[in-house]
C-alpha cells in the first residue's frame, strides 16, 4: 500500500512539474490577461475587480471578460494530459502500475492547476489595489456600478458567490473537458465546453454550470433560487463523478501503447 502510495505521490509530483514546464507561455500569457482585467476594472477595490469580471450578464447575454476568463483555463488545461498519454504515457503508466493511478493523476493536476489559476487573479487584483490604494468598495457604489445588492452578505457569502462557485465551476469543466480530450481530438474537447459556457450565457438554467459562475444569475442576486450553493455543488460534484467514472472506464480499455511515440 505505502508504495502505491508513493508510486502516485511520485507520478503527482512528476505532473505539477511537467504541466507547469509545458505551460510556461500559458501561463505568462495568463498573468497579463489578469493584469489587464484589473486595469478594466478601474479602482473599484478586491472585490468590484472581482464583480467586474465575474458578474456576467443577464439572460440572453454574454460578458466577454467572463467568457475569456473561463474560456482561456479550458485551453490552459486541455492538451496536456493528452500530450503526456501520446509521448510518455505508456512509460508512465508502466511505472505507476495502474492505468487508474496515470488518469487520477491528471485530474489532481487539473484541479492543482485550477486554484492555482484563481490564486493568481487573487494574487493581481489584491496587488492592484495596494498600487491604487483602493481597498474596498460601498454598497451603494457596488449597486451603482454593477447593479448587485451586497447588503446583508457576511464575508463568508462573499468568498463563496464570487469566488467558490466559479472555482467549483471551473473544476467541473475542466475535468469533463480532459476526460473527453483522451478520446475525442483535445480542439474538439475544447470546442464543445467552449460552445457549452456560450450556451450557459444564452440559457438561464441550473442544467449549464456557467450560470453558476455569473454573479447576476446567481439567487441572491435573479432570484431564481434553482442557480443556488447547493444546486451548485450537487451539479458540480454530478459531473465530475459522471465523468471520472466513465473516463476510467473507458480509459482502462483503451489501448494506450498504440499512441506512444505520436503515432
Amino acid at each position: 500500500m505505502r508504495l502505491k502510495c508513493r508510486q502516485f505521490k511520485a507520478l503527482f509530483f512528476y505532473d505539477l512539474s511537467n504541466g507547469f514546464q509545458r505551460n510556461q507561455w500559458k501561463w505568462l500569457f495568463a498573468l497579463l490577461l489578469q493584469i489587464y482585467y484589473c486595469i478594466l476594472a478601474g479602482n473599484t477595490g478586491v472585490l468590484g475587480r472581482f464583480t467586474s469580471l465575474f458578474e456576467g450578464q443577464y439572460e440572453l447575454q454574454l460578458s466577454t471578460q467572463w467568457l475569456t476568463f473561463h474560456g482561456f483555463l479550458l485551453f490552459l488545461v486541455n492538451f496536456y494530459p493528452v500530450n503526456e498519454l501520446t509521448y510518455n504515457g505508456g512509460q508512465a503508466i508502466i511505472r505507476s502500475g495502474r492505468k487508474e493511478y496515470w488518469l487520477f493523476s491528471k485530474m489532481m493536476w487539473i484541479i492543482s492547476t485550477v486554484i492555482s489559476y484563481y490564486l493568481l487573479l487573487v494574487l493581481v487584483l489584491v496587488i492592484g489595489s495596494v498600487f491604487t490604494g483602493s481597498f474596498s468598495i460601498s454598497p451603494d457604489v457596488m449597486m451603482e456600478i454593477f447593479e448587485i445588492d451586497i447588503t446583508g452578505l457576511n464575508l463568508t457569502k462573499i468568498i463563496l458567490y464570487w469566488w467558490g462557485m466559479p472555482l467549483l465551476v471551473s473544476i467541473a469543466l475542466c475535468i469533463t473537458e480532459a476526460i473527453l480530450s483522451l478520446f475525442i481530438q483535445p480542439v474538439i474537447s475544447l470546442f464543445i465546453m467552449f460552445a457549452y459556457l456560450i450556451a450557459s450565457a444564452y440559457c438561464m438554467n441550473p442544467a449549464f454550470l456557467g450560470n453558476y459562475a455569473m454573479l447576476k444569475r446567481q439567487d441572491f442576486t435573479s432570484g431564481v433560487l434553482s442557480i443556488s450553493p447547493q444546486n451548485c455543488l450537487i451539479s458540480c460534484m454530478l459531473l465530475m463523478i459522471i465523468a471520472v467514472t466513465a473516463g476510467t472506464l473507458c480509459f482502462k480499455r483503451k489501448d494506450t501503447f498504440q499512441l506512444q511515440g505520436g503515432e
